[in-house]
């Protein structure tokens, strides 16, 4: 979850007190959030599944008797899926309108992300899709 949302933050040119590559997960979530890179639904399930991935860590588990299990780990796979779902419909969206050779905006989709900046695009280049329509 942390490449996908750090890929997509930067794509955006998302700006933060720090570097992007500094940012914790939670920071990540709320900043993708706050740039309508996924919806709030999205970030609210991006953040319980940040929890459940936690508790994989030896040492967390060693500090807090903490454990991971079956339910744990289905809501960490279910974040990322979410995450990785709403950025894909803001790509596919990109292609059609780039496509179609609009630059409309708006909404991907109802409580999807919102568009950014045309200038941003598919793998760093500029002559590529846009990431999101302007």
């Amino acid at each position: 979850m942390d490449g996908v949302l750090l890929w997509a933050l930067k794509q955006k040119d998302a700006q933060s007190k720090r570097s992007l590559d500094d940012l914790a997960l939670t920071d990540m979530i709320d900043l993708a959030a706050k740039h309508k890179v996924v919806s709030e639904a999205t970030a609210a399930i991006a953040h319980q599944s940040k929890d459940a991935r936690n508790l994989i860590h030896p040492g967390k588990v060693a500090r807090e008797g903490a454990s991971c299990t079956k339910a744990s780990a289905l809501t960490a796979m279910a974040g990322l899926y979410r995450v990785i779902q709403d950025v894909k419909a803001a790509l596919l969206k990109a292609q059609k309108l780039f496509r179609a050779g609009s630059g409309a905006s708006g909404p991907v989709a109802e409580g999807g992300p919102a568009p950014v900046s045309s200038s941003q695009s598919i793998g760093g280049s500029r002559s590529a899709y846009p990431l999101w329509p302007a």
